[in-house]
């Protein structure tokens, strides 16, 4: 519900927004060869070292996240070609996208809030993968959809960064007008591919997707709900009730299956936080 005081602020910031008046996220230098190959099956593992070594700051967080205590084994990996050869390309591809793309967006007026969006934004896209290899549907593209899907949240956050003081419930009032605007405006910026920008915009109703998008939205649903089970159980639907089941075709034991890799999944999102 929007509240009268939030009201005048969102119209303005949304008038702003479809003026291409307000400063949106720059997207990081790598993040678009990551971005590309985040959607193969098999990454060469020379192209992949060379696009992270190209951000110094990015290699180190690469190295940090593979040398957190549900990756790195039993001695310290010292290089990215280590990195790789002990988790592979397409694991290092994915943690390295992650990366990047959370260094786009700073909000030190809500710095928790987006931290947890990072937490959601990183377990749904692992929940993701486990959705479309369940539907047998395509992993790498799931996988940018999942992490993508609440970037409109992430850029309203990032737009209001210097506004302190905000009620919580007004803060929230504004993220639900805006967030669909907010990430469509990144998104195109961006150039993300139709299905990342129909996961991000439809997400919260995938039935309203245009036609031939539903599928990416409902994934991104999915995995959010998966991602919700995972930190925040308390007042989930039952499983049988999982948004975008019928879309997917998927039945809900399995949504079970998927929820089987939440300690695997737990794990990942820690060693992502602690970088």
């Amino acid at each position: 519900m929007v509240t009268s005081a939030m009201t005048p602020l969102a119209s303005s910031l949304n008038e702003r927004l479809r003026r291409g008046k307000l400063q949106l996220p720059p997207l990081p230098g790598a993040a678009v060869q990551l971005m590309e190959l985040s959607q193969k099956a098999n990454v060469d593992a020379a192209q992949l070292s060379q696009v992270i070594h190209q951000d110094q700051t990015l290699a180190g967080r690469v190295l940090q996240i593979a040398n957190a205590g549900s990756f790195r084994g039993v001695s310290e990996i010292v290089s990215l070609q280590q990195a790789v050869a002990r988790l592979g390309s397409n694991l290092i591809t994915e943690l390295a996208c992650a990366a990047s793309l959370q260094s786009a967006f700073r909000s030190p007026a809500h710095a928790d809030r987006m931290s947890r969006i990072g937490r959601y934004s990183m377990a749904s896209a692992l929940f993701a993968k486990e959705v479309a290899r369940a539907g047998r549907r395509n992993v790498e593209l799931a996988f940018l959809c999942g992490l993508m899907h609440n970037l409109g949240e992430a850029t309203v956050l990032y737009i209001l960064g210097k506004k302190r003081g905000i009620p919580s419930e007004a803060l929230q009032a504004c993220i639900d007008e805006l967030q669909g605007e907010a990430g469509l405006a990144v998104a195109k910026t961006w150039r993300l591919p139709q299905p990342v920008q129909a996961a991000i915009c439809f997400f919260p109703h995938p039935e309203d997707a245009p036609e031939g998008l539903a599928e990416p939205a409902a994934t991104a649903a999915l995995s959010h709900y998966l991602a919700r089970r995972l930190f925040d159980p308390d007042g989930c639907v039952p499983t049988t009730e999982a948004p975008g089941l019928d879309i997917l075709n998927l039945y809900p034991d399995e949504v079970e299956a998927a929820l089987d890799q939440r300690e695997k999944i737990r794990e990942a999102v820690a060693a992502m936080e602690a970088s």
